[in-house]
């Protein structure tokens, strides 16, 4: 995937951002331009991390999270990043003369993976507290809708001027309403529990 940017030592910033665009730009959901722009800023941040003594890992952090805020959240748009940033981020100009170059673009790789994975997975509970608050929202609405329902239904039972009994299939009243009790002669206390014929 790297042969199309053959590595050219004392890279200019540029030149990595626009490999990077061209492995990753499919996997984030904005215009290439938009892309490279993108990741001109985090590959400028990274340079900036693995030249500084000791490495910047807060920094790295900053741009995995960055990598998920933007959509960055296949499973191969990290992987391909970090092969691109492994093989390219030594050969940027801005990190020629840097003592132990090489140890410090590996601790920014890995700090760059460590981080995706951490941001990732923060990202993955915070939809998960937000869907478990949709839930919990929803069945408080059910929860709210049905004693509306049972209210009403009650007010209804209570004041209808037709007799209602509720019963089981046995045939025995669980309840009935004063209308019913008046019909069939019976104070509406006793009737529960009462054969609806008796």
């Amino acid at each position: 995937m790297t042969a199309a940017h053959p590595p050219q030592p004392g890279m200019a910033l540029a030149g990595l951002a626009q490999a990077w665009a061209d492995v990753t730009g499919p996997a984030l959901p904005m215009s290439q331009e938009q892309v490279k722009q993108l990741l001109a800023d985090l590959a400028a941040k990274l340079a900036t991390a693995a030249a500084t003594t000791p490495v910047d890992q807060k920094a790295v952090a900053g741009v995995a999270e960055e990598l998920v805020a933007q959509g960055m959240t296949g499973p191969s748009g990290i992987g391909q990043s970090i092969e691109i940033l492994a093989e390219r981020l030594p050969q940027v100009a801005q990190l020629r003369g840097i003592p132990d170059r090489d140890t410090a673009v590996r601790q920014v790789v890995a700090s760059l993976a460590s981080g995706y994975a951490e941001a990732l997975r923060r990202r993955t509970l915070a939809q998960q507290e937000l869907g478990a608050k949709a839930l919990l929202i929803a069945k408080e609405q059910a929860e709210l809708d049905l004693r509306i329902c049972e209210i009403r239904f009650r007010e209804i039972f209570v004041t209808s001027g037709v007799g209602i009994v509720i019963s089981t299939f046995e045939g025995m009243v669980v309840a009935a309403n004063p209308a019913f009790a008046d019909l069939v002669g019976r104070n509406p206390r006793p009737t529960a529990s009462s054969p609806v014929v008796s």
